[in-house]
């Protein structure tokens, strides 16, 4: 049977057996932490929610928690005089550039990373790729100089070349040169091994000796050697330049 218990009487509400006295003892964590058992009139607060518990002889009562009555609404206080306004102060100190588009860079420049690291980046020239046919696709290719002709179409740096054909050098490699105004700028020269139809898969790689390729430089391409077995065909040769 529940208790309603005013703590301005002291008094439980008519509806509860009459209890001649009660003996608040203290506190427990919650409801389930109330003792078996106890002395009629005992009470213990459940620190979870507030409420009271009376034992009755038998069993703990609820009796509620312990809350007053709402007072009236106090009076409104006077409005408090408003602030004066204060001078503008100085600007303060520029702070430190932060991470972002580096200064620099010319027209045509593009952003490029320069490794891996977060924000390492440059402006460099764009990147373009030249592939310059030097043969049609199935005639067997012979050696000679200038077998193709052409003039560099803006200055840029040589940063990789590669040969591919149709069909693959036989007996030996498909040797080619590339020149500017006459001189080799490869001091090891690009190769398609027997029986492979790229550069890629060369025992020997290329090496660019003289990678500054000037604006409007002529450019030839030599074929030294096209296999000894059966000469390759369809040879193609690709320049990796990135623009000044």
């Amino acid at each position: 049977m529940g208790y309603k218990f005013n703590p301005f009487t002291g008094a439980l509400d008519e509806t509860g057996p009459s209890i001649s006295a009660l003996n608040v003892l203290g506190t427990v964590a919650n409801e389930a932490a109330l003792p078996g058992g106890a002395t009629t009139g005992d009470v213990y607060q459940a620190e979870d929610t507030g409420v009271f518990y009376v034992w009755d002889g038998s069993a703990w009562d609820n009796l509620g928690t312990l809350v007053g009555p709402q007072g009236p609404t106090g009076a409104t206080g006077a409005t408090g005089p408003a602030g004066a306004d204060g001078a503008d102060g100085a600007d303060g100190t520029d702070g430190a550039d932060g991470v972002g588009i580096p200064a620099g860079g010319t027209t045509g420049q593009l952003l490029k990373k320069s490794s891996g690291t977060d924000y390492d980046t440059a402006w460099v020239g764009a990147d373009d790729i030249y592939v310059i046919a030097c043969s049609d696709e199935t005639t067997a290719l012979t050696t000679g100089t200038a077998k193709v002709t052409f003039r560099m179409p803006t200055a840029g740096t040589l940063t990789a070349v590669k040969a591919t054909a149709t069909t693959a050098p036989v007996g030996s490699a498909l040797i080619v040169d590339i020149n500017e105004a006459g001189t080799s700028v490869l001091s090891t020269k690009l190769s398609i091994d027997d029986g492979e139809k790229t550069s890629d898969t060369a025992a020997t790689p290329p090496v660019i000796s003289d990678s500054a390729l000037a604006d409007d430089a002529e450019i030839t391409i030599d074929i030294d050697q096209v296999g000894s077995g059966t000469a390759g065909a369809g040879l193609k040769v690709t320049l990796y330049v990135t623009r000044s």
